[in-house]
This record gives structure tokens, sequence and C-alpha cells, in this order.
């Protein structure tokens, strides 16, 4: 296909909320967007590149195969992969002119602040938390600090371990949220037959917690953000299906506008190559000083 139209100007994301938000923010652009599943990816080609079986692993080998086929051909595509602990951990790949990373770790990060939120709280559940925007954040995000620690450690271990999903340890009551991590990691090791190796996981979690930034957007998972914001709205919301955890995923991502794009190193990059045409080192538009040094300190990190 690129062969012969090497002008076509595609997007590959892992899941439907990715192109759906890609979507929203090219609307009026030749730009088609395609999510894990459109393209057969065979999963010995996936193992072949050194990625994982699943949709990131698949998107990332998409981008080889067009770094292999089109090293010499300026071709208006990219292929969108969440950072997660990639960065933390170190394991990411820089020298594609496909791949690219989120600019946080997950497109949930970029509506996780407080302007986002407010507009969350104001037209999604009309003031009836009984939080400002700046008060859920502070009591969230030490809970998203240290699951994403426990999921660096995780892979860090690397032998195969059964994720325990986070949210089964966090509980809200009276607008107090708490994640009770002693008996999450209970729980993890025993599911995995692995409590004599207790030690071994504390070890590989506090390697990790020094390369934390102070931006709470580069150390959350999104899955984790979205399931404890509702476990915090089901207590206090009513009706209840507005604490619904795809309920919640979908308000959140309606927040962000397209004039918010050009704030981000990625988004920025994805609206000139929409418009201006294909500069493949094309360097990234910041509405600020401070998101241009929010994307310095994560490009140095």
């Amino acid at each position: 296909m690129y062969e012969a139209e090497p002008e076509l100007c595609d997007i590959y994301v892992e899941g439907r909320t990715d192109r759906v938000l890609i979507e929203h923010l090219l609307e009026g652009t030749d730009v088609r967007v395609w999510e894990d599943g459109d393209v057969d990816v065979p999963s010995e080609l996936v193992l072949a590149g050194g990625n994982e079986v699943g949709s990131k692993g698949r998107i990332a080998t998409i981008a080889r195969a067009l770094d292999l086929q089109f090293a010499d051909t300026a071709l208006k595509v990219r292929c969108i992969i969440d950072a997660d602990c990639d960065r933390v951990t170190g394991t990411t790949s820089s020298d594609s002119k496909h791949l690219r990373y989120t600019d946080f770790t997950c497109i949930e990060a970029y509506f996780w602040d407080v302007p986002h939120v407010q507009k969350y709280l104001k037209l999604g559940l009309h003031d009836t938390l009984g939080q400002t925007a700046e008060q859920l954040i502070a009591s969230v995000n030490p809970i998203l600090r240290d699951a994403f620690l426990l999921r660096a450690g995780h892979l860090h271990i690397g032998e195969g371990w059964h994720w325990i999903d986070i949210s089964s340890c966090v509980s809200a009551k009276k607008g107090v949220v708490s994640f009770d991590r002693d008996k999450w990691i209970a729980k993890y090791l025993q599911a995995n037959a692995a409590w004599h190796r207790r030690t071994d996981f504390e070890n590989a979690v506090e390697i990790y917690r020094h390369r934390l930034s102070d931006d709470i957007r580069t150390c959350l998972h999104g899955h984790d953000l979205t399931k404890i914001v509702a476990e915090v709205v089901r207590a206090a919301v009513k009706p209840n299906y507005l604490g619904q955890v795809e309920v919640v995923s979908r308000m959140l991502a309606m927040t962000i506008e397209r004039a918010d794009a050009h704030r981000f190193s990625l988004l920025s990059e994805l609206f000139h190559l929409a418009h201006e045409g294909l500069q493949l080192n094309a360097p990234p538009r910041y509405l600020n000083e401070r998101d241009k040094e929010i994307a310095q300190r994560e490009g140095d990190a």
C-alpha cells in the first residue's frame, strides 16, 4: 500500500480509546487512524523483534517493518504506543523513524491535571463529588505512584508472574481513598506462589523509586487511574452508573480539547504531520515554557 501510495498519512495505535481520541484531535484532515487488530501481525514476527505478544508489541512490530522496508523513504506514518514503565526501566526504542511513545505514560495521562479534572467534575458529575479537582488529584496521586512502582517491580522480576489488579485493594469511604499496599503485595505473592520472594520483589520496586519524576503523568498507569477514580465516584455520586470504569474513562477523555494538543510534543507532531506535511525531525511546539521544561526533563530522563 505504501509503495503504491507513499503520500498516505496513517497513524497506528494500540486500542479504540487511542483511536477515537486522535481521530477527534485530527478531525477534518486526511489522516487515517488504525487500531490494533486492523492489521494482521503474526505473533512470531512480534517475538522476533523482541516484543511481547499484545497490542503494544504488534504496533511496535508494524513500525519495525516500516523502518526496514522504507529506510530511505519519508512516509507520513506513525505508530504510537504507551510509554508505560519503559522510560523508567530504560527499555524505550529511540532509533525508529516510525515508532513514537506517548508524551507521558499513557493516553489517560494527558487529561490528568487540574483543568481537565475540573471540567470532568463540573460537566460530568455536576459538582456532586464533594471534592475540588485539586483535592481529588492530591488524594489519588500517591496511590498511582505506588501502583506504578509495583508495576515496575513486577516487570523487573520478569518471571511470568500473574498481575493482580491494584483496585482490588483500593477503598473509598467518606471522600477518602486509600490503598492497602501490604494486602496487595500479600495477594500478589500468594497468587504467584512466591511468598518466599517478598524481599526480592520489594528490592526490585525500590530500584525505580528514585527514577520517578515529580510529574505524576510520567508515573501512572491508565487502567489504575480510571479504576481508582471510579472507586471514588462510586462511593460518593449517584446514580451508580457514573462510577462505572468505562463511563469514567470516556468522560475524562471528553475533557481534552484540540487546542491542548499543541502543548505536547507527540500530539504537536501529529498535527504537523496532518496539516503541514512531513518533517521527520520537526521541533516540537509548546504552549508555554512550563510544558517545554516538562518535555525536556522527560527527554533527559
